[in-house]
């Protein structure tokens, strides 16, 4: 059986491998499809003049199709989940669509590029090479994404920041939201995560940070570089938070603070102040971590404190009722 597989398999993968060399390969719920896109592709240009681009196209992903469905059968552990994109030169004009993903006028892709199902790339969006998008993932127009970068399922880039204005009826209006998102280079993002686009400038994520999943950064914050942050850190407005920074769970950052660099700030710690350097902060409102214990070593103690109080209390107004009987 191994035999004829492998025989039915030869003239399939040069079929499939040698018809294009631009060919992209998608798999959406378990069935793989391929997709040809070149402007110069000369069989496609001659079959469309006889048939109509439309009808041409659509016969050949339906035939296309079936033969990916065969391959599957040979050899069913050997699928892709992704598009590749090997060269640096797929660029302007790129769409790719048919539930997979949405690419429209990227500046950019480069190489070795991997882009999953129902990603959307906006207006303008430039990826730099080893650039691994997973499904769901959404950047928006205009945003920079540097090399060596991951963003996992369902993350946002570039939505818009929140910022709104309220007039003398106390009514909200959207201020615009021009910038952009400006990811460097070996960064890792978390699913779910959202990093909103500046006001004016750019939000800034430097090398090397890696953030969780289910994290905010508001707009125009910077991340400095080789920065870490665990699961539902939220960074408000125009924050700046320094290199090397270690950021526990459920962190809270208030807008327009200073996190110098080297902090490192316990889980659920609220920063409602700016932080100099090297400093380690606990607690909600956040304070220095020794003070922090030292007053944690009192609050634990509260109810035994609150006991004696009263019983003190109690006899003070004893010793109060005997003098004045006396």
């Amino acid at each position: 059986m191994k035999k004829i597989k492998t025989a039915f398999a030869l003239p399939l993968f040069w079929l499939l491998f040698k018809v294009s060399k631009d060919m992209h390969k998608i798999q959406v719920d378990g069935q793989a499809w391929c997709q040809w896109q070149h402007k110069n592709f000369t069989l496609w240009n001659m079959c469309s003049l006889f048939i109509g681009f439309k009808e041409f196209r659509n016969l050949f992903y339906y035939r296309i199709g079936y033969l990916h469905h065969l391959i599957e059968w040979i050899f069913p552990r050997m699928t892709n989940l992704y598009i590749t994109t090997p060269r640096s030169d797929v660029d302007s004009g790129l769409i790719i669509q048919h539930g997979f993903a949405t690419i429209i006028s990227a500046k950019q892709i480069g190489k070795n590029c991997k882009i999953y199902p129902q990603v959307y790339l906006g207006d303008g969006v430039r990826l730099g090479d080893n650039v691994t998008l997973y499904p769901g993932v959404r950047i928006y127009e205009a945003c920079v994404i540097g090399n060596n970068v991951t963003i996992h399922a369902g993350s946002v880039i570039g939505a818009d920041g929140f910022g709104f204005a309220p007039d003398e009826k106390g009514e909200f209006h959207k201020i615009p939201q021009i910038g952009n998102v400006r990811i460097e280079d070996d960064v890792e993002i978390g699913a779910n995560t959202c990093i909103d686009r500046a006001t004016m400038g750019s939000t800034v994520i430097h090398k090397g940070v890696k953030l969780d999943n289910l994290i905010q950064i508001g707009h125009n914050v910077t991340v400095g570089a080789n920065t870490v942050a665990a699961s539902q850190v939220g960074v408000a407005g125009s924050s700046k938070v320094g290199a090397g920074c270690m950021l526990g769970g459920q962190v809270g950052i208030a807008g327009h603070l200073t996190v110098g660099d080297g902090v490192k700030l316990a889980s659920k710690s609220g920063i409602s102040n700016s932080i100099p350097d090297g400093e380690t902060y606990m607690g909600n409102p956040a304070m220095p971590g020794i003070k922090y214990h030292r007053s944690h070593a009192v609050f634990r103690n509260l109810p035994d404190l609150s006991y004696k109080v009263r019983q003190l209390e109690k006899e003070l107004e004893k010793l109060k009722a005997q003098l004045s009987a006396e």
